[in-house]
């Protein structure tokens, strides 16, 4: 009995030593040197899932030649599965058929949507209503583009659009064709296609293996080599369609590469930030109307009231667009610097010009500010003048449309001159 109490007795001597030392053991998990009750576990409770920040419905048309990979940028863009007839063409849950040959051919336009399109921005899930018009080759290599640009300027007419969204095929080369059809674009959207409402896709830029076939091996150089071509074509474009003044600040592209569907997350993105509002469809006009009015004003058909009224309509229809534009603008800026630098963004590097710093881009926007407030006052003054002095207005309208006519026959001859060529 005594041995049994000095062993019990040494026994607790040693646990109080070790709880007396356990502070000294500050790595070994709490409670080592005696036991200490378990508590039961509670039952961990669901996290609630963050709910999809929502985007304004938007409505684009996607416009370019054909093969330049519309039908399968609809396709992904929408989520949709390729339509392998025309009847499943139909069915909302199909996009487009998938095929050069029917791409090329077609002359109709087809729509699809509205479906809810998901993207994640700085760790937030993005949800936007999308509906999104495939058009057909503009231009057209046999001879079509007019009928396929008046198809597609009648249906803009009745679905009018946030934007439009321009694929240029950067594997090609930019020809006299597409000089004229932005020209004749240009022209059908009456001055309501400004920097804000157009979305350019430079798709089919080269990747890394045939950069690398053609002996262009370390990533820096094919990062400089892509660029290049991205910044060509984008030059080329907007020095057509807003003028040689605001061809080096025109920043509102997507670049993906060829054999690659990157580029598509930065498409939604820009999408996204279209104006709210829809443009006034009541001002576009068809290629056809459009040439009816540059003769008819060369000729005299038009008298000096309907001069008047064509005059006013569009420059009130540029008035109020610059009003839709000025608030998605004030929202980009707005937006600079909550997503600027965020890296986390990996289709970021695929929007506008990679050298791009946060300071130019701020200075960008300022300055885009800046010249859509000083249009509006200009687009003002040019209203009120034109009752003071109409006549002067016309004799600049008709010079304008001069100009034009001649730069459209230059180009249809020189066009005409190739495809002779191409055919002998």
């Amino acid at each position: 009995m005594a041995k049994q109490r000095r062993l019990i007795g040494l026994m607790v001597s040693l646990a109080l030593l070790l709880r007396g030392l356990e502070p000294l053991f500050f790595w070994l998990p709490k409670g080592w040197a005696r036991q200490e009750p378990q508590q039961p576990q509670q039952p961990q409770q669901p996290q609630p899932q963050p709910q999809p920040q929502h985007s304004e419905p938007k409505w684009v048309s996607l416009v370019g030649p054909s093969g330049v990979g519309k039908l399968t940028t609809i396709n992904e863009l929408m989520g949709l599965r390729p339509a392998t007839s025309a009847d499943e063409e139909l069915k909302p849950d199909h996009g487009p058929r998938v095929s050069s040959a029917f791409e090329s051919c077609t002359s109709r336009v087809l729509s699809k949507g509205p479906a809810n399109v998901t993207f994640d921005f700085n760790q937030t899930k993005w949800e936007m209503c999308l509906n999104v018009s495939d058009t057909p080759g503009i231009p057209d290599t046999n001879g079509r583009g007019v009928s396929f640009l008046d198809a597609f300027m009648k249906h803009a007419k009745e679905n009018p659009l946030n934007g439009v969204v321009l694929m240029i095929d950067a594997s090609s080369r930019l020809t006299q064709e597409l000089q004229y059809a932005l020209l004749a674009l240009r022209e059908c959207f009456n001055g309501l296609l400004s920097e804000t409402r157009l979305i350019l896709y430079i798709n089919k830029l080269p990747n890394s293996f045939s950069l690398k076939q053609q002996g262009i091996r370390r990533n820096e150089e094919q990062a400089y080599e892509r660029e290049k071509k991205a910044t060509e074509v984008a030059h080329f474009v907007a020095n057509i369609l807003f003028g040689p003044g605001k061809a080096g600040e025109f920043r509102n592209y997507v670049k993906n590469e060829q054999g690659s569907d990157d580029g598509v997350e930065g498409l939604k993105f820009l999408i996204s930030q279209l104006p709210a509002a829809r443009m006034d469809s009541s001002q576009f006009r068809t290629w056809t109307e459009k040439k009816k009015y540059y003769e008819d004003l060369k000729n005299g058909v038009l008298d000096r009231e309907q001069c008047m009224q064509e005059l006013r309509k569009r420059k009130e229809g540029r008035k109020e667009e610059i009003k839709q534009s000025l608030p998605a603008t004030f929202k980009e800026f707005h937006k600079l610097d909550w997503w600027w630098g965020k890296r986390s963004n990996q289709f970021l590097h695929f929007i506008g010009a990679q050298e791009d710093s946060f300071e130019t881009k701020k200075w960008r926007l300022e300055n885009k500010i800046s010249e859509l407030m000083q249009e509006q006052r200009n687009v003002d003054t040019e209203i009120r003048g034109l009752r003071e002095n109409l006549d002067g207005a016309i004799k600049e309208e008709k010079q304008r449309c001069q100009k034009l006519l001649k730069e459209f026959t230059e180009l249809e001859s020189q066009i005409g001159r190739t495809l002779d060529l191409q055919s002998a």
